[in-house]
């Protein structure tokens, strides 16, 4: 930061800040940017004088003096000022001193902000959505259907008789330009961070055609993958979901469907942060010791419950599939790595089929015995394997002992859970074995087993 408080200043905009304009921002913007944003961005556009749309050179101190701040403080609230598209700062270094022009933008209208795809979804974060549904009524109002009048408004020709002198009306030319209206300045996400062409390498043409992704699609896609941090195949999946009928995308779909499942997994929804911020917690975390970390695991931490499922499917998954995980998830409200491993577990459980009953037991015990990681639910899987190997040994050894002798034994019989027992889930279909697996099973099974918990072993 190179500003210092001598450094001269001026102050312009594009054209009027009305009255209307400041209240957008008091009521849409400050809840963002806080109250020295707020007391900056009227303060400036208040130095213009009514009517005028340029103001008086002055020194940031005597601007610094009315605002009541420190330079890092002005220093702070002008940058997030600039980058919620309410200003813009140029600098012009000449050999005596450094100059300063700030263009006091308006902010956007209420029907842009609501619709921005950004701004909005971090202002219901901030406020909630009581509050949200008041602020958006106080800013909207009925439209009068006008089907049954008919239009009797006359033209200018109608009203006016032409001009026919033959004086030739000379106006004066100087370097003044006459006040407009006001602009605001629309935000835009570069996108470089979100890779199209991957996604549109993963997108199946059977399910999406690349033409219905257009040019709103990839905003919204931007916009969401820069709020919520949504990766490209989590993207692909989400467009399958917001797609409609017709085969389009349903912009406003997609971005309720991010949105709920970003808050599934995190239990919150997205804050407005400064980069200051974050980058100070990342040099914090980065600075802890690393540890070695099982490929598995990190898979498992890394997708999504749905994504596992796709690339189970070689691709592909069934829009019930898919709808039965999203019930269970808001259901259950399992964290999504625990959910990821449960789509496994199940999958391979019952031969690559899902059943939501026989899912939502799991789900309801894992959540009871409050598993909270994707390592947590694997070594979960593991015991419980274990443990019904054991019981079935058991089983199949003590009649042969104890053939044609009562039962004296009050030991007490272990308890599995009851979506381990292969027997019909809840009227579902589920297909059961009640003879003993084939030996090609059961080392296939013995395999998975001990993947899993050599990988558990290198993750500690």
């Amino acid at each position: 930061m190179e500003l210092k408080p001598v450094d001269p200043y001026q102050i312009q905009t594009n054209g009027i800040i009305s009255s209307y304009d400041r209240r957008i921002v008091t009521l849409l913007y400050q809840p963002l940017m806080g109250p020295d944003c707020l007391a900056l961005y009227t303060t400036l556009a208040a130095e213009v004088e009514d009517n005028r749309i340029c103001s008086q050179p002055k020194s940031h101190m005597q601007l610094l003096g009315l605002l009541n701040m420190g330079i890092k403080d002005f220093f702070d609230a002008r940058i997030k000022l600039e980058g919620l598209g309410l200003l813009k700062s140029y600098q012009k270094i000449t050999s005596d001193e450094r100059q300063y022009l700030y263009e006091v933008l308006p902010p956007l209208s209420p029907a842009q902000f609501f619709q921005d795809g950004l701004l909005n979804i971090y202002l219901y974060s901030q406020i909630g959505a009581k509050s949200y549904q008041r602020l958006r009524e106080s800013f909207s109002d009925q439209i009068l259907k006008n089907d049954s009048f008919q239009e009797v408004t006359r033209s200018f020709q109608d009203v006016f008789a032409p001009y026919y002198s033959n004086q030739e009306v000379f106006i004066e030319k100087t370097g003044e330009q006459p006040i407009a209206s006001s602009q605001s300045a629309t935000l835009e996400l570069d996108g470089q961070d979100f890779d199209l062409s991957l996604l549109f390498d993963l997108l199946s043409p059977n399910m999406l055609a690349r033409k219905e992704v257009t040019a709103d699609v990839i905003k919204a896609m931007r916009k969401l993958h820069h709020i919520y941090g949504t990766t490209e195949k989590e993207m692909v999946r989400f467009l399958y979901r917001a797609t409609k009928t017709d085969g389009t995308v349903d912009v406003e779909q997609l971005r309720k469907i991010v949105r709920d499942s970003h808050y599934l997994t995190n239990n919150r929804y997205p804050k407005l942060t400064p980069k200051s911020l974050v980058q100070k917690e990342s040099i914090t975390t980065t600075s802890e010791p690393k540890t070695a970390v099982d490929p598995l695991l990190a898979y498992f931490e890394k997708i999504s419950p749905q994504q596992r499922l796709i690339d189970l499917g070689e691709g592909s998954a069934s829009e019930a599939d898919l709808q039965i995980i999203d019930e269970v998830m808001a259901s259950q409200k399992l964290p999504e790595p625990v959910m990821t491993v449960l789509v496994d577990y199940v999958l391979n459980q019952l031969d690559g089929k899902l059943y939501k009953n026989y899912m939502e037991k799991i789900a309801s015990q894992w959540k009871r015995k409050k598993i909270q990681t994707a390592k947590e639910a694997m070594e979960l899987a593991v015991s419980e394997h274990e443990r019904y190997k054991a019981l079935k040994e058991k089983e199949t050894a003590e009649p042969k002992a104890r053939r044609g002798y009562p039962k004296t034994a009050k030991g007490r019989k272990e308890v599995l859970p009851d979506w381990f027992k292969n027997d019909a889930v809840q009227g579902q279909a589920v297909e059961t074995k009640k003879t003993d697996i084939s030996e090609e099973e059961e080392r296939a099974l013995e395999e998975q087993v001990r993947k899993i918990k050599q990988n558990l072993k290198k993750g500690r």
